[in-house]
């Protein structure tokens, strides 16, 4: 178990208490509350909780103590049982149990660890004064992995004198800590660190350490004696100096010294130009320049150059100072520690000028070696100076030397992924972390951070400043995938192919925006068309398309169009996969033609399929109204009585309302003789008729003397005229006379002779 950082003191419990917590990372990575003696159960209660004590003592600027235990990758114990450990460290290091403090357990790749956020003021008024706490706490931990049976590590180095020995790389400050999550900016020594580190890399002499150091930005003086001896280096970066000892052991002379080779017969003159004296030299010749450049009238008069950066050499995040771009050997540009020429993505059909998403990132512009043996240009590699131990505070420090200063490796990925996005050109992309470990878990980065707890997409800029972690992610064992999300547009992912399925989907017409391999002899196409939101079964129709392409040419279980595919520029992490890092092999943002048009006679087929259906279910549902009709009628039929009586009342008031709506002189011979041939349609009896008229015909007994026989006449006539139509429409079927004839007949129908009362 070890101490992972310096234990700290602070003013504000609330600050400590979220770090501990660590509500911003993901659900299952966040900080859980397993002991202590306080009844609070959030960072907010638990804050509130803790100003009981520290309104006891408001003399005390720093009331809040805190300090996390890591135990060793793969050691693992119940949280009971950390806070056994924690209790008995807290009381070893000198804490009662009238001081307030609380656990909180984090659980990730590296290992288990704990948080311990304490107050130093008891409740009984005390004050825990500490001195010396950070050597007693490596000295209590290692005699606390004795009492409670933990595994065994290597504690700190002390020598003859029992005096700690420096590490070899100091770790950034509290203060630098907090100030770099407060400006966004990556401490200055951790950024030195980094690039000595970067530029010692491969033994190079004096004279090319002191280059590569200049060319990235650092000022190093040299330390020359007048006797030509070099007892070592200073640094300074951004207008802080640093000592090698202030960097750590190994940044002395002492140890630099077995990294760096300097030959004081051959060297001594080419290095006094890094000595004290030709700095100073240089300082005042720019304080003179500064002088010339304030007298100037000019008002575009050039900017001074800084008195350690020569024409010609490359600035931090600057590129070239001559105006010209940068990294132009494309050997230098896409050199990377994590898989050298697998991590250079090809340039494929984009043009050089295509700037895509972001500013060109260069690389560190190489130094030719002193030797003449025509090695290539030393590209300064990048390396974290810590592994990602911690979550919160420190972690996010630890984002910012990715994020600003990004290496040959991270510039790789982000010159990838550059190139994928412009090939897409998505409005957005979901961002899915697929675990290849057990002791990950796979999680889509989005899900639940949006609005409303919906999902989050992320457009190509926050991508892009999401590399550094990528990386770390795709390190710890996850492969990377982007989906995008695009309402105007399909991505049809053919996987699985090789170059002979890829050739004959081209020769079949099909245009990939998007070729890429993540595996030796394995491609992977994309394939853009236009979506048309409105459509019907528009989403099934891209499944069906795209499960058509994989079925012929790629994965026949590849399930749909929304599909995940990886994102270039990341290693593949699938067993088997060798690491193989994901390659743009073809990109150049086109619309396919021939998908769009495939996909349009598959809309096409659903709108004929759709209309036949339409038009059959009319026919169904006028047939079912006929039918009904018809049950309704013979019901009528059968019951007799009162429902026939009630069919002849709505005929006479079907007719009635007509006469009138036409603007007919009433005449009641004829509404008698319509109402007649209608029921006659109905299938009515010639008696049963007459009745109905007899009872229902209005004011018949006034108008008519003998009532029965008008009604006898009226349904026969009635009947003569049914029949009359019946042979009228045969013939006319017949003889196919139009329309004409039988306008002619119908006309008169009104007008034929009617039965007389």
């Amino acid at each position: 178990m070890k101490g992972m950082q310096k234990i700290s003191r602070g003013a504000g419990f609330r600050g400590a208490l979220d770090y501990a917590q660590d509500r911003d990372s993901p659900e299952a990575e966040r900080g859980v509350l397993i002991g202590g003696n306080m009844s609070g159960q959030d960072a907010k209660t638990l804050a509130s909780e803790f100003g009981l004590s520290r309104a006891l003592r408001p003399d005390i600027e720093k009331p809040v103590w805190h300090n996390a235990l890591r135990l060793p990758a793969g050691e693992r114990i119940t949280p009971d049982k950390f806070v056994q450990v924690a209790d008995d460290y807290m009381t070893r290091m000198g804490f009662s149990d009238q001081h307030q403090r609380c656990y909180w357990l984090h659980d990730d790749a590296e290992g288990q660890h704990i948080h311990i956020v304490a107050s130093r003021v008891g409740l009984d008024g005390s004050v825990y004064l500490g001195k010396n706490e950070n050597l007693k706490s490596t000295r209590h931990i290692a005699a606390l992995e004795e009492a409670h049976g933990l595994r065994m590590t290597q504690g700190v180095k002390l020598d003859a004198d029992g005096r700690v020995v420096m590490p070899d790389q100091a770790k950034p400050t509290k203060g630098e800590i907090e100030m770099a999550v407060r400006t966004g900016e990556e401490p200055p020594r951790q950024k030195l660190q980094r690039i000595i580190d970067e530029a010692k890399a491969d033994r190079p002499s004096a004279i090319q350490f002191a280059e590569r150091l200049e060319a990235a930005g650092v000022t190093a003086v040299a330390n020359l004696a007048s006797t030509g001896k070099l007892n070592g280096f200073s640094f300074e970066l951004d207008g802080i100096a640093f000592k090698g000892s202030q960097l750590g052991k190994a940044y002395g002379w002492g140890q630099l010294s077995k990294e760096v080779t300097y030959e004081q017969d051959t060297d001594r003159q080419a290095l006094e130009r890094f000595s004290a004296a030709a700095r100073r030299r240089e300082i005042d010749a720019g304080i003179a320049a500064d002088h010339r450049e304030d007298a100037a009238s000019s008002a575009d008069a050039a900017e001074p150059r800084r008195p350690s950066q020569p024409v010609g050499t490359i600035g931090p995040g600057l590129g070239v100072t001559d105006g010209r771009e940068q990294g132009g050997d494309p050997e230098s540009r896409a050199s990377s520690d994590e898989g050298g020429e697998a991590a250079r993505p090809s340039g494929g059909e984009i043009g050089e000028s295509d700037q895509g998403l972001a500013s060109h990132i260069p690389a560190i512009a190489g130094i030719q070696p002193g030797d003449g043996q025509g090695k290539a240009p030393v590209v300064l590699d990048s390396r974290f100076v810590f592994k990602p131990a911690d979550s919160g505070s420190y972690q996010r420090v630890l984002d910012l030397g990715g994020a600003l200063v990004k290496n040959p490796s991270q510039r790789a990925k982000m010159d990838a992924w550059r190139q994928q996005h412009a090939t897409l050109q998505a409005p957005a992309y979901r961002l899915t972390l697929t675990s290849r470990r057990d002791n990950l878990k796979t999680y889509n980065m989005g899900k639940g951070r949006g609005e409303d707890g919906k999902e989050r997409t992320y457009t190509a800029q926050e991508i892009a400043g999401m590399i550094p972690n990528l990386s770390r992610q795709n390190a710890r064992g996850y492969d990377v995938y982007i989906t995008p999300i695009d309402p105007q547009h399909h991505y049809l992912v053919v996987d699985d192919m090789t170059p002979a399925t890829v050739d004959r989907l081209k020769r079949s017409g099909f245009e990939p925006t998007l070729i890429q391999t993540s595996s030796q002899g394995n491609l992977q196409c994309v394939l853009k068309v236009p979506r048309q939101p409105d459509q019907k079964d528009e989403q099934k129709l891209a499944n069906q398309l795209v499960q058509h392409f994989n079925r012929e040419l790629g994965d026949p279980d590849f399930s749909g169009v929304i599909h995940p595919f990886r994102m270039a520029g990341f290693s593949n992490k699938k067993p088997g996969g060798d690491d193989f890092f994901t390659r743009i092999i073809q990109g150049g943002h086109r619309i396919c033609g021939r998908a769009a048009q495939a996909m349009e006679e598959l809309r096409e087929g659903v709108r004929k399929r759709l209309q036949a259906a339409q038009d059959a279910l009319k026919q169904v549902e006028r047939e079912r109204a006929q039918q009904a009709e018809k049950l309704r009628l013979d019901a009528l039929w059968r019951d007799g009585g009162n429902h026939q009586d009630k069919l002849c009342k709505d005929a006479y008031q079907a007719v009635l309302r007509q006469v009138e709506g036409a603007g007919w002189q009433l005449d009641m011979s004829k509404v008698d003789f319509r109402v007649a041939k209608s029921l006659h349609r109905r299938g009515l009896s010639d008696q049963t008729i007459e009745r109905l008229l007899t009872d229902h015909s209005p004011s018949l007994h006034d108008r008519h003397s003998n009532p029965a026989d008008y009604a006898r006449r009226t349904v026969e006539a009635a009947r003569q005229e049914l029949v009359y139509e019946v042979e009228r429409q045969a013939q006319r079927s017949r003889n196919n006379e139009g329309s004409a004839y039988d306008n002619q007949r119908s006309g008169s129908s009104m007008s034929r002779p009617r039965p007389r009362g």
